[in-house]
């Protein structure tokens, strides 16, 4: 299913990352909608499919370009040459005739093979808006205001506590990017202090004396090229004290894995520090800009 988009191929908007079941639905979709555009050359007298035709181009035309700025700002050239791609193709299929709507569904084939690796495999590049370590709704974020968020309500922009590790001074700064991937492969972390966080196994939390750590160091090495330690049940970690404004040590009671297919969601970028306090615990937020969050779905998913 195609979430909160009016408009051409696959993309995100305002960064975030769109809940679709596969490419598939977009191009289907968007054939409706230019068909509807086109409807003067296979129905009679269809100027009011035309007219309704014209109106969803220009609002598609309004998200391609608003998130075409949004990439620019980001410095992902993928983004921008893509939110192009997306207002071209949608440009000539509402105008440029039978010609225009035909080269446009062609277009559009060719844009899906390419993007799923079927026209030309061996330089297939996925997209590179995925992020893999995540936590499950509900994960509580620690604003920069004293108050929480959940994890699937924090926006761009929102204010978060973050931990400068080489100053060990705790600071506040704006989320500049939000994701929410879909895993089947999690692990539920306990702490002795009775929190307990629900995250993918690769997400790195940071030890006392071992540095950042994960469940599945060499998922997090694969994934992220970031060389971690085994995270395990007595690890110590830090959380968050709200009263006084300060890191205390909290210990690992128990950790356990589960498979589940999950909504998950992560503050994927963080001015400044690359980390964030989950239900308080100091956690990071490192993601890949080059694997695609289809793969790794798809290999939790083998080893299901």
């Amino acid at each position: 299913m195609v979430n909160g988009k009016v408009g051409f191929g696959k993309d995100e908007m305002c960064s975030y990352k769109l809940s679709h079941n596969s490419a598939v639905h977009t191009i289907v979709l968007t054939l409706l909608w230019q068909t509807t555009a086109a409807g003067r050359y296979f129905t009679r007298g269809a100027n009011t499919l035309k007219l309704a035709g014209k109106r969803i181009f220009f609002i598609g035309a309004f998200v391609d370009t608003y998130q075409g700025v949004n990439h620019l700002r980001s410095g992902n050239a993928e983004g921008v040459i893509r939110s192009g791609e997306n207002l071209g193709i949608g440009a000539a299929m509402t105008f440029g005739g039978p010609i225009g709507f035909f080269g446009g569904l062609g277009a559009l084939g060719v844009q899906y093979g390419i993007d799923n690796g079927y026209l030309i495999p061996g330089v297939y590049k996925p997209d590179w808006q995925t992020q893999g370590i995540c936590f499950v709704a509900g994960t509580e974020i620690q604003m920069g205001n004293g108050s929480v968020k959940n994890i699937e309500d924090v926006v761009l922009g929102d204010i978060v506590l973050t931990y400068n590790l080489s100053t060990q001074k705790i600071e506040q700064n704006a989320v500049l990017q939000v994701d929410k991937p879909i895993h089947l492969d999690l692990v539920e972390i306990n702490f002795a202090n009775g929190l307990m966080n629900t995250n993918t196994p690769d997400h790195p939390y940071y030890v006392k004396g071992k540095g950042w750590s994960s469940v599945n160091p060499n998922k997090t090495k694969e994934h992220y090229k970031m060389d971690v330690k085994q995270l395990e049940k007595g690890d110590t970690c830090f959380v968050y004290d709200s009263k006084n404004d300060e890191l205390l040590e909290v210990v690992i009671t128990t950790v356990t894995h589960k498979k589940e297919k999950t909504q998950t969601y992560n503050l994927t970028k963080i001015a400044n520090n690359s980390n964030f306090f989950a239900n308080g615990v100091l956690v990071h937020n490192k993601y890949n800009p080059v694997l695609e969050n289809k793969e790794v779905f798809e290999e939790e998913n083998q080893e299901k």
